[in-house]
């Protein structure tokens, strides 16, 4: 593993972690004094004493994590295990949540006295278009770049390595 290659996945997980805990932390004031809410508060509570903790052994977990997705991809290697440029992709639009087929609803007849009238279904709005999705990208890409020194192409080897992953699993779980 690459001194460059590890610093730029420890930014980015210093980055991913300290989002988190923005995140955790902003919920939490959401639920701050409201009746009812006090195990919500302590269950963030626990989240973010975990982010913390996480946050203060970054150096071993980057590693960690970067040894074992060098491991992932030999064990895939060695199982003919694939992961094509479209399923990084088909990943990617998911993550942002682009659906780039939504599906359409079928028709639902309507009773009358006489007959049955099948209605048109009007097509399901996808929650996000295409030129959305590519702005989204566009901004996390660059934001990758500035806060982690993250390329595209070092995006969509993290990606890459989930995706072995998840392929690893499958097959090690069948046997």
């Amino acid at each position: 593993i690459r001194t460059d290659e590890y610093q730029k996945l420890w930014r980015y997980q210093r980055w991913n972690l300290q989002n988190y805990i923005a995140r955790l932390e902003s919920q939490k004031a959401q639920y701050q004094g409201q009746e009812g809410a006090e195990f919500l508060t302590s269950y963030i509570d626990q989240l973010l004493q975990q982010a913390q903790s996480q946050l203060l052994s970054l150096d071993t977990f980057v590693l960690e994590q970067a040894i074992d997705r060098e491991l992932i991809r030999q064990g895939a290697q060695k199982e003919g295990i694939v992961v094509t440029p479209s399923e990084i992709q088909a990943e990617i639009e998911e993550q942002f949540g682009f659906v780039r087929n939504p599906p359409t609803p079928t028709p639902t007849p309507i009773l009358t006295d006489t007959q049955a009238i099948a209605e048109t279904p009007t097509p399901t709005v996808a929650p996000m278009t295409l030129e959305e999705f590519q702005k989204a990208y566009e901004n996390y890409l660059q934001t990758l770049k500035q806060v982690a020194g993250l390329s595209e192409t070092d995006y969509k080897k993290l990606v890459e390595a989930e995706l072995l992953q998840r392929k690893l699993e499958a097959v090690l779980q069948a046997r």
